[in-house]
């Protein structure tokens, strides 16, 4: 089963990014569209046509979708001022032999994969969240857009995360560090 997970992020990891990528560039002209239709509606329909803070928030949306890797980057630096840590090394490797420790890292590292591709799509989803909030949308919250930002970030940065909970914990000789 483990195999088939390390093959399965092995073998999806580049095209997943490429696909997250091309459904960013799509939502971002879909919106933009949308966005100026919005403002041709409110210009022909004065007060009565849509409010101006969807309007706003609809060309903000698009702005990030269209710049993913930059927002996420800056979210990402924001949080922990540095680069995204990927590479697992077991600290506890006592009764492993050369070939056991190269499976564990695989698997590891097939694991930060797929928690990464999730926080893609929670951090392009929050800012759907946050677009329908403005749009004054009844089942979204401007926490719930909130929470997937931050949490995708965390879930891109997983690595990151695990380092900082260790080294508040006083724990980073055990388990699992990222470098």
């Amino acid at each position: 089963l483990d195999a088939m997970l390390v093959n399965l992020m092995s073998d999806i990891w580049g095209p997943m990014r490429g696909l997250l990528g091309a459904f960013c560039y799509l939502a971002g002209i879909i919106l933009i569209m949308i966005g100026i239709s919005r403002l041709l509606k409110s210009a022909q329909e004065g007060p009565r046509g849509p409010s101006g803070l969807g309007t706003i928030m609809t060309f903000i949306t698009a702005g990030a979708l269209f710049s993913m890797d930059s927002m996420a980057g800056a979210w990402t630096t924001s949080m922990f001022a540095g680069n995204t840590l990927t590479y697992a090394d077991l600290q506890y490797t006592d009764g492993l032999i050369g070939a056991e420790i190269g499976h564990v890292h695989a698997v590891i590292s097939a694991i930060i994969a797929f928690i990464a591709v999730i926080g893609w799509i929670s951090f392009i989803r929050g800012w759907f969240i946050i677009r329908d909030v403005a749009e004054g949308g009844q089942q979204a919250s401007m926490m719930a857009g909130l929470t997937h930002l931050f949490g995708g970030a965390l879930a891109i940065n997983l690595g990151s995360v695990i380092n900082a909970v260790q080294a508040t914990l006083g724990i980073d000789g055990y388990g699992v560090n990222f470098g």
